[in-house]
Order: structure tokens, then C-alpha cells, then sequence
């Protein structure tokens, strides 16, 4: 039973909330890809911060997902690039990645791109091999020295 999901532009108030989530996400990291403390503090702090936030604000366009009026869910786009992809853990698996990625394509389809780029850490490969199928995954300078990223 999938919950009722709202996909909605960023608005100045949510800036809080999706630094919340982002650092949520990056302290989920520690055991998922096996960040140090230092390393995981270095990527809430460079990335999502709430000051590195409002900072993305100005280049980024930022989309949020809502369940029940919380934000579980949020990401960020570049001309045909989908910069940041997160959901809440507590949320994973409720078609909140799905609904995110879903969202992305149209806007960039409706704006005339037909590729999508993408980065992800490698516990997120899979997901974003189920959602693009097609793409070629490239190398990419990782955010931590030592982390693989695929770029899709």
C-alpha cells in the first residue's frame, strides 16, 4: 500500500528540513558505505548544511516530497542533471526514490533533454540501474577521497 506522495517545488522554509534529511541520509552513509565520523561531517557540512543548502538554492532547482505534511524525500536539478536524489531511511522502499526519479525525467523531458546524468553512491547503484536501465555508468571524482561514485 503505497502512501500519497507530493512532489512540490522547494519553498525557503523547507531549507531546514531537507538539511535534516540530507544529513539524516549522509549519517545512514557511516554504515552503508562505510564513511568515517570525520568524513560524514565533512559531507553534511559541504552538502548539506543548511547554509550549503541556501547556497544549492541558487544553482540548483529543488523539489521536495511530502507524506502526511513531512518531507521524506528530496533532489535537485541542473539542466539535465539530477544533482542529488535522497530519501528519508525510515521511508526507503515506499516509492519515494520512484516518484523523485519519475518527476526528474518529465521535468527534463518537458524542457527539451533526452539524457538524463546522474551521480550515485554505490549502495544507490542498484536502485538507479532499476530506474534507467540504459544509462552507462562512467567513473566520477568521488565527494570523499577513496568512495567510488558512478556517474550514469
Amino acid at each position: 500500500n503505497e502512501p500519497n506522495i507530493i512532489i512540490r517545488s522547494l519553498n525557503d522554509g523547507d531549507i531546514i528540513y531537507v538539511s535534516q534529511l540530507i544529513s539524516l541520509c549522509y549519517r545512514n552513509m557511516a554504515v552503508t558505505e562505510r564513511y568515517s565520523k570525520d568524513e560524514i561531517d565533512d559531507l553534511i557540512r559541504e552538502r548539506g548544511s543548511i547554509k550549503a543548502i541556501t547556497s544549492q538554492c541558487r544553482q540548483y532547482a529543488f523539489w521536495v516530497a511530502v507524506i502526511d505534511e513531512q518531507i521524506v524525500g528530496a533532489m535537485a536539478i541542473y539542466k539535465n542533471i539530477l544533482e542529488k536524489l535522497y530519501v528519508d531511511p525510515r521511508f526507503e522502499r515506499h516509492g519515494i526514490g520512484k516518484a523523485l526519479f519519475k518527476t526528474a525525467e518529465d521535468i527534463m523531458s518537458k524542457v527539451g533533454y533526452l539524457e538524463m546524468l546522474f551521480g550515485a553512491f554505490p549502495s544507490s547503484v542498484k536502485f538507479y540501474e532499476i530506474m534507467a536501465p540504459n544509462h552507462n555508468p562512467r567513473r566520477q571524482q568521488p565527494p570523499v577521497p577513496s568512495k567510488a561514485i558512478e556517474l550514469f
